[in-house]
């Protein structure tokens, strides 16, 4: 199966989008991956001046879209994807890619990524792990049970 997986991708640094790549290629897919940071303009410039942030943001949701309809995957995994718009999305959709936005961990983006998957339909799921087990009823315990609900209630739009 042809996969495209999205993720931040360091050469210094391997990390989950590199972990998930091998083990797909391993169990026989083939995966081309995208940088969703990859970003033309640099960090601080982007930041300064918001103009130039929409721009860049643009121009990386538009190599996506052009990527899916150069690759035509099954799949598009996504990992930790809030770069990527909804309007984008559905462009992959409309493809006949299958989108799937997963958050392994608790970003400070998970919500702005629930909106992106609620407003982007039915056809693409968000999925959340939470890494490390919270004991207690600590805030952070709390927040894990809202995390795990929103995740299910998604879960069944989604399906």
């Amino acid at each position: 199966m042809r996969v495209l997986l999205s993720g931040v991708f360091n050469p210094a640094f391997e990390a989950l989008p590199e972990y998930l790549a091998a083990a797909l290629r391993r169990l026989g897919h083939e995966v081309t991956l995208f940088d969703h940071r990859a970003f033309l303009i640099p960090g601080r410039l982007r930041a300064a001046l918001p103009h130039l942030d929409r721009l860049d943001r643009a121009a990386l949701n538009v190599r996506f879209v052009s990527a899916t309809r150069r690759l035509r995957p099954r799949i598009a995994l996504i990992n930790q994807g809030t770069v990527l718009t909804r309007p984008t999305l559905e462009a992959a959709r409309t493809l006949g890619v299958r989108c799937v936005n997963w958050f392994s961990d608790y970003p400070a983006e998970f919500d702005a990524g629930m909106r992106i998957a609620i407003l982007s339909g039915d056809s693409q799921a968000v999925v959340h792990d939470v890494a490390a087990q919270v004991t207690g009823e600590g805030p952070g315990a709390a927040a894990v049970r809202a995390m795990r609900y929103r995740a299910t209630r998604l879960a069944k739009i989604a399906a």
